[in-house]
C-alpha cells in the first residue's frame, strides 16, 4: 500500500510539473494526520487574469478633479441654514483633504488640485496659510528644476471675499499677511478681495511687482479710497499697469461725502468751483496697456487717477461695464460721462448701480446715454425715473440694437419713457423687473390690479403687441396667470 501511494505521488508530480510551476502549484491534503497522507493538486477552473495596466496620471487628475467639484457642489446645494453651510463646508473640505492620505502616488496627484483653488474666510486661516507657504519657501533650494516653491506655485485662485475685517488692528494684520503672501503666488490667475479690507500701497506693490504678475486674469473686490493718494504715482494704477493680461477688474470707491456732493451739485448748476481732486488737470502720462480687459466694474468712483488713465487708454476687448452714474456732471468733477463717450463704441452691456450707503444719493444716467453707446445690447437701470434723448434723425434709419432693458420697479414714468423710445428700439425683445415677481395664481383679479402687480399687467398689455416680453425677477413672463 505504501509503495502504491508513493508511486502515485511520484507520478502525479511528474504529470503536473510541466503544467504548473512549483511556485504556482497549490497542494491539497485531505488527511493531514494520516501516516501516508496523499496530496492533490488544485487545478484552477478559470484562467489567471492578466494584470490591468496602470492608469496615466492625467486620468487620475481628472478623476480627482471631478470628485472635488462634485463634493463642493453637493454641500452648496443641500445646505440651507448658515450654520449648516459652515458644517457642510468643513466636512467637504476635510473629505477632500483626506484624498492626500490614501497613498503617496495619489497624494502627489491630489495636492496640486487641492491647492489650486483656495477659499479663506477667517484671519486665523489666512495666518496659517501664509505661514505654511513661507515655511515651504524657506525650505526650497535653488537646485530644483522649477524656480518656485510648492505649494505656492500651485495656487491659481485665491478667494478672500468672505473675510471680515472689523477693526484697524485686524486690517493692519491682514495687510501685512497679504504683503508676505502675494510674492509666493507666481501663477495666481484669479484674486477676489474682501470689501471690508483696503489694501495699502505696500500690499499693492507686492501684488504688482511679484514674479508672474502678468498671469493675473481677474482682480475683483478692490476697495479704494482716492483721497489717501497724497503724492507720487497712484498705487492702484501702478498695480493695473503691471497686470497687462487682465480680463476682469472690479474697483469699489468710497463714493462722495457732503463736500463732494455740494461741489458736484454746483457744477451741474453751472458754477465752476475748484475741484478737490484735479486728476484731469494733470499732464497725461503713458496710457495703460490692457488689450484683454473685457469686463470692468467701477462703483462709487466719480473721478480717480485710474479712471483718468483708462480714458486715455485703448481697451479693444471691453464689452461689459458696471459703473455708478453721476448724471450730467462735467469734468473734472466727474469722469464717468467722458469714459462712456470714449469707449462707448465697444460696450455691449451696461449696468448702472450705486452701492448702498447712508445717505444713498442716486443720480440719473446721462440723457445722451444711447447716443454715447450706439452698439449697446443690454442696459440695466436703477432709477425709477428715466429720461433719455431720442436719436438724431439725420442718418439714423435702423434704430438702436438694444434688445434687453432691466429696471428696478415698474413705474408709470419709466413706462411712458419706454413707449416714447420704442420706435427707435426695433430690436427690443424683453423688459425685466428685478425687484418684483408675478403674483401667484390664487390671487383675486382685483388684487392683481393693485400696486406694482397692476403696473406690470399694464406693461404687458402695452408691450406685448410690439413683441416685447415683460419678465419678473425670476425670468417668468406670467403667461399662465
Amino acid at each position: 500500500m505504501a509503495t502504491t501511494t508513493a508511486t502515485l505521488t511520484t507520478t502525479t508530480r511528474k504529470s503536473t510539473h510541466t503544467t504548473y510551476p512549483e511556485s504556482d502549484k497549490v497542494l491539497l491534503r485531505a488527511r493531514p494526520y494520516a501516516r501516508y497522507a496523499g496530496s492533490f493538486v488544485l487545478v484552477p477552473l478559470l484562467p489567471k487574469p492578466t494584470p490591468l495596466a496602470p492608469l496615466p496620471a492625467e486620468v487620475w487628475r481628472k478623476v480627482i478633479t471631478m470628485v472635488i467639484e462634485s463634493d463642493s457642489d453637493s454641500y452648496r446645494k443641500y445646505s440651507l441654514d448658515t450654520a449648516d453651510q459652515v458644517k457642510a463646508s468643513q466636512k467637504g473640505v476635510w473629505s477632500k483633504w483626506n484624498l492626500a492620505l490614501v497613498c503617496k502616488e495619489l497624494k502627489n496627484t491630489a495636492l496640486p488640485i487641492l491647492y489650486a483653488h483656495c477659499d479663506i474666510s477667517t484671519i486665523q486661516s489666512l495666518k496659517t496659510f501664509t505661514a505654511h507657504l513661507s515655511s515651504s519657501e524657506q525650505k526650497w533650494d535653488s537646485i530644483r528644476r522649477i524656480p518656485y516653491s510648492t505649494p505656492g506655485r500651485w495656487v491659481q485662485t485665491l478667494n478672500l471675499s468672505e473675510l471680515e475685517v472689523a477693526s484697524q488692528s485686524e486690517s493692519y494684520a491682514v495687510d501685512a499677511l497679504l504683503t508676505t503672501l502675494f510674492p509666493l503666488l507666481p501663477f495666481l490667475v484669479r484674486l477676489e478681495l474682501s470689501l471690508s479690507l483696503q489694501l495699502s500701497r505696500r500690499a499693492m506693490l507686492a501684488l504688482g511687482l511679484r514674479d508672474g504678475a502678468q498671469n493675473l486674469r481677474s482682480l475683483t473686490g478692490v476697495k479704494y479710497d482716492v483721497s489717501v493718494v497724497l503724492s507720487g504715482e497712484d498705487p492702484l494704477t501702478e498695480l493695473v499697469s503691471c497686470c497687462s493680461r487682465l480680463e476682469e477688474l472690479e474697483v469699489v470707491g468710497l463714493g462722495m461725502d457732503e463736500v463732494d456732493a455740494l461741489i458736484l451739485a454746483n457744477a451741474i448748476a453751472g458754477d465752476t468751483p475748484t475741484p478737490r481732486y484735479t486728476y484731469a488737470l494733470r499732464p497725461m502720462t503713458a496710457p495703460l496697456c490692457l488689450p484683454f480687459l473685457h469686463s470692468l466694474t467701477l462703483l462709487a468712483m466719480p473721478t480717480s487717477p485710474l479712471l483718468f488713465r483708462l480714458i486715455h487708454s485703448e481697451l479693444p476687448a471691453l464689452h461689459s461695464v458696471v459703473i455708478t452714474p453721476y448724471g450730467e456732471s462735467p469734468a473734472p468733477h466727474c469722469l464717468v460721462a467722458e469714459f462712456l463717450s470714449v469707449h462707448g463704441q465697444s460696450i455691449r452691456s451696461l449696468v448702472l448701480h450705486t452701492p448702498k450707503s447712508w445717505p444713498t444719493v442716486r443720480f440719473s444716467p446721462p440723457a445722451a446715454l444711447l447716443r454715447l453707446l450706439p452698439n449697446l445690447l443690454a442696459l440695466s437701470l436703477e432709477s425709477t425715473r428715466l429720461v433719455l434723448d431720442a436719436p438724431l434723425k439725420e442718418g439714423f434709419r435702423t434704430g438702436y440694437p438694444l434688445s434687453s432693458i432691466w429696471v428696478s420697479r415698474p413705474t408709470p414714468g419709466v413706462r411712458d419713457e419706454l413707449l416714447r423710445l420704442l420706435p427707435d428700439l426695433p430690436n427690443l425683445r424683453e423688459v425685466r423687473v428685478r425687484d418684483v415677481r408675478w403674483a401667484k395664481s390664487g390671487i383675486s383679479p382685483r388684487a392683481r390690479e393693485a400696486g406694482f402687480q397692476g403696473e406690470m399687467y399694464t406693461w404687458r398689455r402695452l408691450l406685448a403687441p410690439r413683441g416685447v416680453r415683460v419678465l419678473d425677477a425670476n425670468g417668468c413672463d406670467g403667461a399662465g396667470l
